[in-house]
């Protein structure tokens, strides 16, 4: 049986509070209703320097399919 993925998308940006805040909020979605949700941009955030992140790139869009995508 194949897992259902939950992908809260934005449309992404170069700014990496933007990232951040997509993080912050997929994991207080993730905690109310009790499931992962992978935070996901559809462009630009790949651009950010991972170092500002964290330490972890931000995730595209494209990156997220297949299962390769994890939590970004």
């Amino acid at each position: 049986m194949e897992k259902t993925r939950i992908l809260l998308t934005d449309a992404g940006s170069n700014e990496p509070a933007s990232t951040l805040a997509l993080r912050a909020i997929a994991g207080e979605l993730g905690r109310i209703i009790g499931r992962e949700v992978l935070p996901v941009s559809l462009l630009h955030s790949g651009k950010v320097d991972p170092s500002l992140l964290g330490g972890k790139p931000a995730v595209l869009c494209g990156r997220c399919e297949g299962g390769g995508g994890g939590a970004g």
